[in-house]
């Protein structure tokens, strides 16, 4: 889909019923699986938090689960959920900041070995990497409906950021 849309100018899917729960249930699965980091993360933080993060994390994603199968079934696309899908965005950048942080102060106070240092670099660019993801993928979510469901001017700009940045990213 995202090469159609890429490389043909005059590619355009139907806004169909599968073809939205196909998107929502991608999504899902991408906040699922950079959850479940987050989830190991924070518990490798604080063993005796597990129980809690656990049912925290299985009753958000039954809510965003619920959410998503609500938002294709009933023509998704409107202002309220790109800025639901933008926050929860933002909220997964600043968690990956947070966390990561944490895991990389808690590290540093360890003997500086080899093994130590690798495993504090390896968390920082990890960490990073998905704080910048995300906060691009916020933006791309924000920027849709603020300019009006009109995208980008410029016709090649439009055809790399839709199917590139607003779906693919991280």
């Amino acid at each position: 889909w995202c090469f159609g849309r890429a490389y043909d100018p005059t590619f355009n899917s139907e806004q169909s019923l599968p073809e939205r729960l196909w998107n929502k249930l991608v999504l899902y699965l991408l906040f699922m699986s950079f959850g479940l980091i987050l989830l190991k993360w924070i518990i490798s933080l604080r063993q005796d938090g597990m129980p809690f993060a656990k049912r925290t994390f299985g009753f958000i994603s039954i809510a965003l689960f619920a959410e998503m199968l609500f938002m294709a079934i009933f023509q998704g696309g409107s202002l309220a959920e790109n800025i639901l899908i933008s926050f929860v965005f933002l909220i997964m950048s600043i968690m990956f900041t947070g966390v990561g942080l944490t895991i990389r102060r808690r590290l540093n106070k360890f003997a500086q070995s080899t093994v130590v240092r690798t495993n504090s670099r390896r968390i920082c660019i990890t960490s990073n990497t998905c704080t910048i993801l995300f906060l691009v993928r916020c933006f791309a979510y924000v920027y849709w409906p603020l300019s009006g469901y009109q995208g980008f001017k410029n016709e090649t700009v439009q055809r790399w950021y839709y199917p590139w940045l607003y779906y693919t990213i991280p």
